[in-house]
């Protein structure tokens, strides 16, 4: 038999012998702070793609010709604009597997030993018939 492989990992000891806690929480204003930057950085990202593909999602001038440019540093070797394309082709590739619908099949189960009619929904019989 094959040796179980423990996967799990320990917690971590806290550092410098700090532990998380509710005392120990930054104060209001900073946390506002860190949630406006925050907001910043995805409006930012947010206006960049809203300029480069429009709110109808065509692709404009600008976004087709940094596409363009991807390419070609890509083809000269820079290793940035290669990862950059690789990711969106991997982000791509796993858009699609979300989007594939699977077929569902239905299977029968048996009930028990129970013989039941197909006819009944929902273990709802109808008895006004009989």
């Amino acid at each position: 038999m094959a040796k179980a492989v423990k996967t799990t990992q320990k917690r971590q000891p806290p550092v410098n012998g700090v532990k998380f806690s509710k005392d120990r929480q930054p104060p209001p204003e900073n946390k506002s702070k860190g949630w406006e930057q925050w907001r910043k950085e995805r409006h930012l990202t947010q206006s960049i793609i809203a300029h480069m593909v429009g709110i109808d999602g065509k692709p404009k001038k600008a976004f087709r010709e940094y596409i363009e440019s991807l390419v070609k540093n890509a083809k000269a070797g820079n290793p940035k604009a290669i990862e950059t394309i690789n990711k969106g082709l991997e982000d791509i590739e796993v858009s699609k597997s979300e989007l594939t619908i699977n077929p569902v099949q239905i299977i029968q189960l048996p009930h028990n030993g129970r013989n039941q009619d197909n006819s009944t929904t929902a273990g709802v019989s109808d008895q006004s018939t009989k």
